[in-house]
């Protein structure tokens, strides 16, 4: 790169041509997260060295749309750039999945002057901003670790190129993984830096062509991957909620179709269950955490789980659900225990001694 003020008469090298560290590239995206990845003009809540089970991230980002961005960064003379830098990225994805909201909202709390909704609230400014929604789909997109897979790098590799396309080709929707190439140069006081992104595109072209998520979506996907059985099941889960004051939430609808119930419990409008078509194994969700986080009583909520325990193979998944002071959202899958003798009768009556019926102040 070539540079030339006004009024020079040839072009020159820039006095400055890398950066002095790891820690400056990372410094340049935290103030700066437009550059990254698919963000442009959006809102990302940043936080540096984030606390996983895997270790520090360098950078997570969270949208006020809920999107989860985590980036590593690197500079080409670092040995890891090569292969390692990969694995490190997908490790802190894994450590991060199935985490619980409030426990990541900590561990980004500890990293900011505030809470991460704070901070989210403060990003919005005036526009309208739902913190409940924002709630939500973080939540979901931890539970289902959906990220965007960030590697941030000062000169590309071949290699790392390579293996951004592999894995965006390869791997399923809810994985995106780019390469951000950010040149830098200064002179003189003045400083420049050329992005460029590598994979994005393929990852967004696992997507492309979903309409709009609704129920006739959510049987097809459920039809494809579960028993006649199965599909019955959730079906009948499904036609029980508008009749009892119930109504639906649909999901985004970027990777699979899913759906949360909203009832109102003890005065309070809340999700209670949800619905994940994932093509591999789809599961009914019981929204513990939702309802703990409304102020639901916790007698009310143990009578409701003590009622599905009856079904076989849901003790197992609701182990530890009291000691975690119902901040869970355990997830029971479709074929294998919907479909179980009289289990949509038992939940149904469970449902029935939840909720308010319609019409209850």
């Amino acid at each position: 790169m070539l540079i030339r003020r006004a009024g020079d008469q040839s072009w020159k090298s820039p006095d400055i041509k890398a950066y002095a560290d790891e820690e400056a590239l990372e410094a340049l995206l935290f103030s700066s997260p437009q550059l990254l990845p698919g963000v442009g003009d959006s809102s990302l809540v940043m936080a540096r060295q984030v606390q996983t089970g895997a270790g520090p991230i360098d950078l997570v980002g969270v949208g006020l749309d809920g999107l989860i961005v985590l980036v590593e960064c690197k500079l080409r003379g670092n040995p890891e750039i090569r292969r390692a830098v990969v694995g490190q990225l997908f490790a802190y994805a894994s450590a991060l999945w199935s985490t619980p909201y409030p426990e990541f909202e900590r561990a980004i709390a500890a990293r900011l002057s505030e809470s991460l909704e704070a901070a989210a609230q403060a990003l919005a400014g005036s526009d309208a901003w739902d913190a409940e929604a924002f709630r939500a789909n973080v939540g979901r997109n931890l539970k289902d670790g959906r990220f965007r897979l960030v590697i941030a790098v000062d000169s590309i590799t071949d290699e790392l190129r390579r293996t951004i396309e592999y894995l965006n080709e390869h791997t399923i929707a809810e994985v995106e993984v780019a390469a951000l190439e950010i040149v830098y140069v200064a002179d003189g006081g003045v400083e420049m830096v050329v992005p460029k992104t590598y994979g994005l595109e393929l990852a967004r072209s696992k997507t492309q062509g979903r309409g709009p998520v609704g129920e006739d979506e959510l049987f097809a996907a459920l039809q494809k991957a579960c028993s006649p059985a199965g599909v019955e099941a959730v079906r009948r889960l499904y036609e029980w909620v508008e009749p009892h004051g119930g109504n639906f939430a649909w999901g985004l609808g970027i990777a699979y179709p899913s759906t949360n119930a909203w009832f109102s419990i003890e005065g309070h409008r809340v999700c209670t269950w949800s619905c994940y078509a994932r093509s591999a194994a789809p599961t009914w969700d019981v929204d513990f955490e939702y309802l703990s986080n409304k102020g639901v009583t916790a007698e009310r909520m143990r009578a409701f789980a003590d009622e599905l325990r009856t079904i076989p193979a849901v003790s197992n998944r609701f182990s530890g659900l009291e000691e975690s002071g119902f901040k869970r959202r355990p997830s029971l899958a479709v074929d294998s225990i919907l479909t179980q003798p009289g289990a949509v009768d038992t939940i149904l009556r469970a449902l029935e001694t939840l909720v308010d019926p319609p019409g209850h102040d």
